[in-house]
């Protein structure tokens, strides 16, 4: 088992990588699918992501992870978007022109209006069904998934906004786990536990 941290210049990369040590986890930031050193179905891919949509998917299209991440995501143990990375899960955003990745179907948009921050601390409640545990998470961010009924909308925040989603293996948090602290490190630890474990019960150190 594998986990590879894109890191294309779009984000903190290093911020999640310092979580998974922490968490006494192996992980490690790649710059390209070339990178890739292992059996694809080996492989946990986090997507994390910080700035605007446009720059984000040009650099994510340079670098050949756009493709590839269509015709293989259902190869993977699980593909987790965070904050940016997570909005790139879907098919388009009012912040930009260029399509997303689409390996969820939604669209991006301002909740309030652009100028707008939702920032802070924010109390997340997750679906009934779902393995993740209520929690505080810190978030950063002008635009949010337009609830339009998905199924997979897995987790809200006080105010009702989607920030948690999850179907057969993609998941996506609109938080930052790796600005959470303690919550964080738990919440990192639970999808571990899920997808990581399932065939490998010494992920994580005890």
């Amino acid at each position: 088992m594998e986990i590879n941290i894109i890191d294309v210049g779009i984000g903190n990369p290093t911020s999640v990588l310092r979580m998974f040590e922490e968490l006494n986890v192996h992980a490690r930031l790649v710059g390209t699918p070339v990178d890739l050193d292992t059996d694809l179905t080996d492989l946990m891919i986090v997507m994390p992501g910080v700035g605007t949509w446009d720059r984000a998917v040009g650099k994510l299209e340079r670098a050949g992870w756009i493709e590839f991440l269509q015709e293989n995501v259902t190869k993977f143990r699980s593909v987790l978007g965070i904050c940016l990375g997570m909005q790139l899960l879907f098919d388009k955003s009012e912040e930009g022109e260029k399509p997303g990745l689409s390996l969820l179907d939604g669209r991006i948009g301002y909740f309030q209006t652009t100028n707008v921050i939702n920032i802070g601390w924010r109390d997340v409640t997750f679906d009934s069904y779902s393995y993740f545990t209520d929690s505080r998470f810190y978030h950063v961010h002008r635009l949010a998934l337009i609830d339009e009924g998905q199924p997979y909308i897995k987790g809200k925040e006080n105010s009702g906004l989607p920030v948690c989603v999850e179907h057969k293996n993609i998941v996506g948090f609109q938080f930052h786990p790796e600005k959470s602290h303690y919550y964080g490190k738990k919440l990192l630890k639970e999808w571990l536990q899920k997808y990581a474990e399932k065939n490998n019960s010494d992920v994580i150190a005890t």
